[in-house]
């Protein structure tokens, strides 16, 4: 390797290191640090440093931090990192005779065998049933399903789906896409190191490092801690929503995004909502979010709904009627979820009554269970029964008008929009005027309280509802 591109290594070396060491510990023990020469086919990194108390030093408190980063910036299998100082410092000599001694070097030898013993049983937390073979493609998940192979195909990050960031309503099948993204790259890359881990348990991680950086515990760190998740080469979080105010855990992720982000390596998210409708997770991250793809996952059709329960039936050996499936997948608009939780209890009652399920237990059962509808309410249906009852125009509901009683009504129908259309709040919002998402949200709570609080609402809201059910 030539000077030239050993300096650059470097270089992102020190920018690591001033993310993951103090201000001053940087400045102390890194800044006189000087690479001499970096061998390719050894895999050995020669540093100097001014005296052998600084070089033992930095072995001593920072070793494990300093292998982790010169292991990733340099992209080897192995490394060997030694460091030389000057002999005679009058003199300005140094001398290779003088490399320390073996219980100072780092020593690949055992480095590798701890990696490779990591390698070997490390736990990338997906869930065996949800891959591609199981997540059943439709018109509403068929772009990010493309996507999701092309992620989990690649051979390396430079792709320009970069992150992807998949957002949509609960039980749509985010967590099942991304967990069969991973299951096919680990496929795919048997070595890579693939891991899931939700936002919850992300923060929760990030807690116990503080924790144990206050107790003075010599591992488990908040550095530790980084610089676990910056090794990652797939990385996949859950509902990133959850992340939203606290702050420290979102700068360790900032962190671990740019280091992964400038290693090529992968990762996705899945939220509730679009990046620029989060509120609690600073601009810097919110942006970087939208780096690669941004994409929602939609409610399943009925052509949809019918796969996954034919799906469901077959993968189970199940001897559900034709009937029977063709009246939950028309019948009972709702989502993944919800359908097979429904499916579950279908088959939970017949085995209870020890009777056959049929059509007309179907109905029963389902009727039991969930508020069924002969054909799934769309938003222009909404609309137009709430104008007609409240005996205003589409367009007086839709204009930025904010008097009464005409913002009551507006607010009503985002609510209704979302109890029955299972629509997104940003997609409600752009029906009504290119409301926000913190509106409509705003607007559906403020709703649901005044059916509690003011009969006169929660009168005119049910009438809506009757006109909507017929």
């Amino acid at each position: 390797m030539s000077h030239k591109e050993l300096q650059k290594y470097w270089e992102r070396c020190l920018n690591y290191l001033k993310t993951n060491v103090s201000e001053q510990d940087y400045e102390r023990w890194f800044r006189g640090l000087v690479p001499i020469s970096f061998n390719e086919a050894t895999h050995e990194l020669i540093l100097r440093g001014p005296s052998r108390y600084y070089c033992e030093h930095i072995n001593k408190h920072f070793k494990e931090t300093l292998y982790a980063i010169a292991f990733t910036v340099f992209n080897s299998k192995e490394i060997w990192i030694t460091f030389n100082y000057f002999v005679d410092e009058e003199k300005n000599v140094s001398t290779n005779d003088k490399i320390y001694p073996a219980p100072v070097e780092l020593k690949v030898n055992q480095r590798t065998k701890h990696v490779q013993q990591i390698e070997d049983t490390f736990d990338s937390r997906l869930k065996e049933n949800y891959t591609f073979e199981t997540f059943i493609e439709g018109e509403s998940n068929k772009c990010l399903r493309s996507v999701g192979m092309a992620i989990a195909n690649s051979a390396n990050g430079q792709i320009a789906f970069n992150p992807l960031f998949i957002y949509g309503n609960s039980g749509v099948g985010k967590t099942h896409l991304m967990h069969a993204i991973g299951a096919r790259y680990k496929r795919n890359h048997p070595n890579k190191r693939v891991l899931a881990v939700s936002a919850h348990e992300f923060k929760m991680q990030y807690t116990n490092a503080v924790r144990n950086e206050k107790n003075n515990v010599s591992t488990g760190t908040i550095n530790d801690f980084i610089l676990f998740y910056q090794t990652i080469d797939l990385l996949l979080i859950d509902d990133v929503q959850e992340l939203a105010g606290n702050k420290g855990t979102l700068n360790a992720l900032f962190n671990i995004f740019q280091h992964l982000k400038m290693n090529n390596k992968l990762i996705v998210f899945t939220c509730d909502r679009p990046p620029a409708t989060l509120s609690g997770i600073e601009d810097r991250l919110i942006s970087r979010f939208a780096w690669g793809l941004t994409e929602e996952l939609g409610q399943p059709n009925q052509e949809l709904r019918r796969r996954i329960l034919e799906s469901k039936v077959r993968q189970d050996s199940l001897n559900i009627p034709e009937d029977v499936i063709t009246y939950l997948s028309s019948y009972v608009n709702c989502n993944v979820r919800e359908l097979e939780g429904l499916l579950n209890s279908l088959i939970a009652h017949s085995v209870a009554f020890n009777r056959n399920i049929d059509l007309a237990f179907a109905r029963q059962i389902v009727h039991r269970n969930l508020h069924t509808q002969h054909s799934p309410i769309t938003m222009e249906e909404v609309i137009e029964v709430v104008c007609e009852k409240c005996k205003v125009t589409q367009s007086d509901l839709i204009s930025k008008s904010r008097c009464m009683p005409l913002a009551l009504y507006r607010q009503i129908t985002m609510y209704l929009a979302q109890k029955y259309t299972k629509m997104t709040a940003v997609k409600i919002g752009l029906y009504l005027g290119q409301r926000t998402h913190a509106t409509v949200t705003y607007a559906i709570t403020k709703v649901a309280e005044s059916i509690e609080s003011d009969k006169n609402v929660a009168k005119l809201v049910q009438e809506i509802e009757v006109a909507l059910k017929r």
